[in-house]
């Protein structure tokens, strides 16, 4: 981990270590405040939120979370989310505990 993390990274890989995955949702929930409300596959009130703030949240967690695989710290789990890789688990416990 040669390259530095940013904050949104770092709280990722720490409510995947504590959970042992974590989901674009809890991402949303516990880092940007959302609201859940969960009508079918809709989890949360756009609307409500304000869409650029929705869109801009929801993009910043997808890029994150691609750098996070691309650096071999996490994998996509299909349905649970995404877990941390070995290396992952290590990098956590070397820097963040």
């Amino acid at each position: 981990m040669n390259k530095k993390l940013s904050d949104l990274q770092r709280f990722i890989l720490k409510e995947a270590h504590k959970k042992g995955t974590t989901s674009n949702a809890d991402i949303l929930i516990k880092h940007y405040g959302f609201k859940q409300v969960s009508y079918g596959s809709i989890k949360f009130d756009r609307h409500q939120i304000g869409m650029k703030r929705y869109l801009s949240a929801t993009a910043s967690v997808a890029r994150s979370l691609t750098r996070l695989r691309d650096r071999g710290l996490m994998i996509r789990n299909s349905w649970f989310g995404h877990c941390l890789t070995e290396t992952g688990i290590q990098a956590v416990k070397k820097y963040m505990l």
